[in-house]
């Protein structure tokens, strides 16, 4: 303890004093004190004080200027030297404090095994940063190692978005202030101490309110001296007035009139008591309540506050994720009376950032809606040009009959009517090729605002004219309508359209056998349509709104619920055959028991009425304590559940007995849905989410995703999928895992109501809207058709496979990295505190590597499958990392980097390297299959290949732009690269010679028109696949041949991957915040595309009421 103590005083010190004597230089313990010292740079002043042998001291002490005291006879002899030891230690005072400081807190940070609340941050780096520039320069007393290692870290951390405590404490409570300091990032957590955070001549009461305002918890040593100094007042004020979570600790006694109105309502920790740790252990455990809504609070404060002090501006608000996060965290804390409370600027921000997005949401309406408009000009333009052009055709060719009969023999004549109708031939074939190229426009138009059944119409109008005009068009008339056709076929869901009501369609069923649809509406009235899809029969009327519709078990009957306070029973030919009234407000659903012996109604009065067919009140279910919007049976009939404007769902069983309410909806609850199998409840709810539980009450998951009311949500036949209706004007269809599987757009208001086509293999879905429309969808229209994965929230980076093939890894802006199995779409997501611009597999599969926003590499290891993950360091990196890549022998991480270097990784913590001699930001960095080669390609425009140690063997500078990607074929012998000069190049390597073998796309209109991000060879090496900002992924042979384009995505493509185990599968993440999962065959047999589209269409074609007659009969040949 004596030694460590000794060792401990050396570390702290400015400088060593050495006391040169015969005894010190002999002494062990002196050398090993002298060796310390020496190791640690420390400034070393020696001072005789007995006659010493000069070749008996140590050489290191020789060489310095020593003060010497035995020559001293006078008083004023010892003055003088007194005065020269002062004077040494004054001179360059502050640079050897700094160096202690900065020694004593780097040793603190190893000795805690890297403790990163230890790193410096803040001021305290920037200072540290200066200091470093300086001591580097300097010949005597230079930084250690540990130094530079210590500050180097500290600028590689991520800027951490708030701090976990702020300690306020009187001078006079220093020891122990300093002392909890200590403790608290012994643990882990980091701290705001003015000993540690303010710099000499800054602002001090500003560094003060930027560290409460950064801070998660404020922590206030109580004693008499702190109660009663101003400014301790003044910094509880300011953490009151941000509504800060408050922690007292008590270290002397305090009269408790004297405390501040905020400290008296906390019960402190009284460490006045002797046991510090058990005292300590319980701060921290208060400090770890809710810790994750605590942090969030800090995080939208700041964001808040600077928005304000920027003078509200929009950029600065939320959007997107961190909207939906903030708005979920703030609607949390309200309902649940979180503590500490959000402050009113927060919540104004996050009404302000809602109201952007709704005001941007709308312009995009507009300017999409603009768009069709004009696009519907120009094709209608393009039409009467054509009718034009075929009328002058006829006038010509009856010109030239004439001609021919007048005067035969005229050859004159002749030929001037043999080109006048070859030039009104020609005429009508370029009005013929601008009206399809216009029909492919509008097909995009329509496509993009997300009314896909009029894209794939105007995509077969276009077809089918191209068909006419055979060879006679251009290559980028065929182009644009094919990438039209295949974008509408592949993307469109529904499939027929009942548009028949005049007002809002409030509730669709079907029938138990599937041929009859009914849906009621604002306008009174229940519609039923037939097998065909065409209107059989329109209901006699109620006397106000329809708000629901249901048909009996036997599919004889149908119940309809209205504002009028009644339900009345429906023969399916139309007669009206009961009227059951009872209710005495508007009566919002119906439903029929299994055995069709008992029919529910659900009212705005808060009960629910059980009624027998010939209109018998059986029982009145009350206690709801708000409106009753929804009422369902269980499968087996034991059981009911309602769903009411109180927020609970109620289950009861049939004779009227109440059994359990379901609470955790956070806002009015709209519906509620048994499964097939009676197992799972679910609700929707005005809180935006729907919710599944047992019939136990346990709540099991909550399904996130719609942006605004839930109104309905209904179970397929098989339980194996969920879908849910919403105010956002979609239609969102989950598993019961909660993996959303299908996103259908398309109404233009609200959906108020969905349902499942019963046994239907394809998942058909029945969806009515405030649109005035009845609409009908299938899920899986064919196997073959690509897969859109959905659950990002924001623009998806980069996609990759594991190298069994049997998992997709995504990475995403939404600060998600998602795991998705191949064969289930089953998803897990791991959720990262920034944005993700890259993810990798490990060749074994036992990592997953992700670059974060904030200039860090996260990693993962397996634990026997994806679904397991476990979180095994943060690798940081001083600037913007690009890209990430796995050596294949999995031991080596390689990252591209903003500073301009490549860096190389080891998994076991070993030393890594850095490659330098790019001139600019590297975008990217791949390794060769075999003998560890790296090529890597920069915003310099060049591609370098490295050997695996770091040596540059060469360099390539055909690309005009800067190279976004680079990618070695199976075998090593070939690199593809991808530029933002819009090209994909291929090379040919030769040991370490690269030469260009092609450019890809020897037809300019075969090319990408936008920079290409992505480039990848498949696994057998026989294709390569490039993704690109043009929306599109192109596949290639390696002769530089264009395969096919895929144009299913609606934004930039970012990445692309194929399939380890099938070079016929592919995967592709975009900007439009989907991965697409799809098959080589899906962009190369184009041929069909024209017969699916018409297939899909048959049925609307026949039954709709809104078509002419010529689109009805676009499909008869």
């Amino acid at each position: 303890a004596f030694g460590e103590a000794i060792n401990r005083g050396i570390e702290q010190a400015d400088n060593l004093v050495y006391l040169l004597s015969p005894e010190s230089i002999n002494s062990t313990y002196c050398q090993q004190e002298l060796d310390l010292a020496l190791s640690l740079n420390k400034r070393i002043i020696p001072v005789l004080v007995q006659k010493t042998e000069p070749n008996t001291i140590p050489k290191v002490l020789r060489e310095l200027q020593y003060i010497d005291l035995t020559n001293n006879i006078k008083q004023d002899d010892y003055l003088l030297d007194e005065s020269q030891l002062l004077k040494i230690l004054h001179q360059d005072e502050a640079y050897y404090n700094k160096h202690k400081m900065l020694l004593t807190k780097a040793l603190k940070w190893k000795r805690q095994h890297e403790n990163p609340s230890i790193l410096l941050r803040g001021y305290n780096l920037r200072s540290a940063q200066s200091w470093l520039k300086v001591a580097q320069k300097r010949k005597q007393h230079p930084p250690i190692s540990l130094q530079k290692e210590f500050i180097a870290e500290s600028l590689r951390q991520p800027p951490l978005e708030s701090l976990d405590v702020f300690i306020s404490y009187s001078r006079a409570d220093s020891d122990l202030a300093r002392k909890l300091n200590d403790s608290l990032q012994m643990q882990g957590k980091t701290t705001w101490f003015d000993q540690e955070s303010i710099a000499s001549g800054t602002d001090f009461q500003q560094e003060i309110n930027r560290g409460i305002k950064a801070c998660d918890n404020f922590l206030f040593i109580l004693s008499p001296r702190s109660v009663n100094s101003p400014y301790c007042k003044d910094e509880v004020e300011y953490a009151a007035s941000l509504n800060k979570r408050f922690v007292t600790v008590l270290h002397c006694e305090v009269n408790p009139a004297d405390l501040h109105p905020e400290l008296a309502k906390v019960q402190w920790i009284d460490f006045n008591q002797k046991d510090f740790n058990a005292n300590f252990n319980e701060l921290v455990r208060t400090l770890d309540i809710d810790r994750e809504y605590v942090r969030s609070h800090t995080k939208w404060l700041q964001r808040a506050i600077e928005w304000e002090q920027e003078n509200k501006n929009k950029d600065l608000l939320l959007r997107g994720s961190e909207f939906a996060v903030a708005q979920d965290w703030l609607e949390t804390a309200l309902a649940k009376n979180k503590q500490p409370v959000p402050t009113a600027l927060q919540q104004t921000f996050t009404k302000e950032s809602h109201q952007a997005i709704i005001a941007a949401e709308e312009a995009e309406k507009n300017r999409q809606a603009k768009m069709l408009r004009l696009q519907e000009e120009k094709t209608k333009e393009a039409e009467a040009r054509l009718a034009q052009q075929k009328k002058t055709a006829r006038l010509q060719k009856l010109f030239l009959g004439v001609v021919s009969v007048g005067f035969v023999a005229s050859l004159a004549l002749a030929g001037i009517a043999f080109v006048s109708s070859r030039q009104a031939s020609e005429s009508e074939n370029k009005a013929q090729v601008a009206s399809a190229e216009a029909l492919a426009k509008s097909s995009e138009a329509f496509y993009t605002s997300d009314n896909k059944l009029d894209a794939l119409l105007k995509a077969l109008q276009g077809a089918q004219i191209l068909q006419k005009v055979n060879q006679r068009t251009t290559p980028e008339t065929e182009q644009a309508v094919e990438a039209a056709l295949q974008q509408a076929v592949f993307g469109v869901r529904e499939y027929n359209r009942f548009s028949g009501h005049q007002g809002r369609v409030l509730d669709v069923a079907i029938s138990p056998d599937g041929k009859l649809i009914a849906s009621g509406s604002e306008d009174d009235t229940i519609k039923l349509w037939n097998q065909n899809r065409k209107l059989e029969k329109t209901l006699g009327k109620h006397e106000q709104s329809v708000n629901a519709v249901a048909f009996s078990s036997n599919g004889k009957m149908i119940a309809s619920a209205s504002v009028d306070k009644t339900v009345k029973l429906w023969s399916t030919d139309g007669t009206l055959f009961n009227t059951l009234k009872g209710h005495r407000s508007a009566v919002r659903d119906v439903a029929f028991s299994p055995d069709g012996k008992l029919i529910a109604s659900a009212s705005d009065d808060r009960t629910i009425k059980l009624w027998q067919p010939d209109g018998t009140l059986f029982k009145t279910l009350k206690g709801h304590t708000n409106e009753v919007k929804s009422v369902a049976f269980s499968p087996d009939g034991k059981l009911i559940a309602s769903a009411s404007d109180d927020r609970t769902i109620k289950l009861w069983q049939p004779d009227g007995t109440f059994i359990k309410t379901l609470k955790g909806h956070t806002d009015e609850v709209k519906s509620v849905a048994f499964s097939r199998d009676g197992k799972l409840i679910a609700s929707a709810s005005y809180d935006k989410t729907i919710k599944l539980w047992k019939p136990d009450g346990t709540l099991i998951k909550t399904l996130k995703g719609h942006k605004d009311i839930v109104l309905g949500v209904a179970f397929s036949d098989d339980g194996h999928r969920i879908a849910s209706a919403s105010y956002d004007k979609t239609i969102k269809v989950w598993k019961s895992d909660g993996t959303l599987v299908a996103n259908l757009t398309g109404h233009t208001d609200q959906v108020t109501s969905v349902t499942f086509e019963p046994k239907s293999k394809s998942y058909a879905i029945a969806s009515a809207s405030a649109d005035n429309t009845v609409r009908l969808w299938k899920l899986d229209q064919n196997a073959n058709v690509p897969k859109i994965l959905y659950g990002h929230q924001n623009a998806v980076k980069a996609v990759t496979f594991s190298s069994d093939g049997k998992w997709i890894a995504s990475a995403s802006y939404d600060k998600t990295v998602k795991l998705w199995n191949k064969e289930s779409l089953w998803q897990k997501t791991l959720s990262i505190n920034n944005q993700v611009r890259d993810v990798a597999f490990s060749h074994n599969n036992q990592f997953i590597a992700a670059v974060v926003r904030g200039n860090t590499i996260k990693l993962w290891q397996i634990n026997g499958t994806p679904s397991k993950t476990v979180p095994l360091k943060t690798i940081p990196e001083k600037d913007k990392i690009n890209q990430v890549a796995f050596s294949p022998d999995s031991k080596l991480i390689a990252s591209a980097s903003d500073d301009y270097t490549i860096k190389l990784w080891p998994l076991d913590s070993g030393k890594g390297k850095v490659l330098r001699g790019h001139q600019d930001k590297v975008k990217t960095v791949a390794f060769s299959p075999v003998k560890q080669l790296i090529v890597s390609g920069s915003s310099d425009n060049s591609i370098r290949l490295w050997s695996h140690t770091g040596k540059l063997l060469s360099t390539l500078t055909e690309h005009q732009g800067a190279v976004n990607d680079v990618s070695f074929s199976p075998d090593g012998q070939m690199i593809a690269s991808a530029s933002a000069d819009k090209t994909v190049k291929l090379w040919k390597r030769d040991g370490a010679l690269l030469t260009l073998k092609y450019t890809l796309g020897k037809e300019e209109n075969q090319q990408h028109t936008e920079s290409v991000n992505q480039v990848v060879f498949s696994p057998d090496g026989n294709m390569i696949a490039s993704a690109s900002a043009d929306k599109t992924v192109k596949l290639w042979n390696l002769k530089g041949e264009l395969l096919g384009t895929f144009y299913l995505h609606t934004d930039a493509v970012n990445g692309v991957a194929f399939s380890p185990d099938n070079s016929q599968i592919i995967a592709s993440a975009s900007s439009d915040k989907t991965v697409i999962f799809w098959g080589v065959n899906d962009v190369q047999e184009t041929e069909n595309l024209q017969q699916e589209g018409c297939n899909w269409l048959r049925d609307y074609l026949k039954a709709s009421k809104d078509l002419e007659e010529s689109d009805r009969n676009l499909c008869e040949n």
